[in-house]
């Protein structure tokens, strides 16, 4: 099977996690060597079937402006999978799908669990897993994305919050969000 048809199979997998998603497409590009026109091709396809995949729009971003994505792509492998920040504090713990210097994205069941901490003042610790750090002007297309699949979206200002784990913050790459003659 050719990668850029692997590549739409997994986009079209409406139940695979956004880490599903990001995971399959840094292993096609380390595996088949997916690099230039070809890897900026399936990642702006691949981005157009899963917007709200913030780990996709991370890795994207650093491998189509890298000089060798190929090497990168296993780095970026081993960073996504990665092992979340232990938290002693107490209070409640809820997972960022999203989130920049300025906002922070939850979607689903994290929505719900947010809000109902904040309601009965109850402390919470933001996890934010490596991958979810993006350039503020991706969370939007996260946002749009997570609503188009009808999940339940609330954005927070991320100041004030304390979030935990936050690792290398994505450059923004405008290739990705060119849609002509792709």
């Amino acid at each position: 099977m050719h990668p850029l048809e692997y590549l739409r199979s997994v986009a079209r997998h409406q139940r695979a996690d956004a880490w599903s998603v990001a995971l399959e497409f840094v292993d096609l590009v380390a595996g088949w060597g997916l690099e230039g026109a070809e890897l900026s091709v399936a990642a702006r396809r691949l981005l157009n079937r899963r917007p709200d995949a913030a780990p996709l729009w991370w890795a994207a971003s650093q491998l189509v402006l890298a000089p060798d994505p190929i090497s990168l792509a296993a780095d970026l492998r081993d960073q996504l999978r990665g092992e979340l920040p232990e938290i002693l504090d107490e209070g409640w713990v809820v997972e960022a799908a999203a989130l920049s210097n300025q906002r922070v994205l939850f979607v689903g069941g994290d929505v719900h669990r947010f809000c109902e901490a904040r309601a009965i003042d109850v402390p919470v610790s933001v996890v934010a897993p490596t991958g979810v750090y993006l350039d503020d002007r991706y969370l939007d297309r996260v946002r749009e994305g997570a609503e188009g699949r009808g999940d339940d979206v609330h954005e927070e200002p991320a100041e004030g919050l304390k979030i935990v784990g936050v690792g290398s913050i994505s450059p923004f790459a405008s290739e990705l969000l060119r849609t002509s003659a792709i």
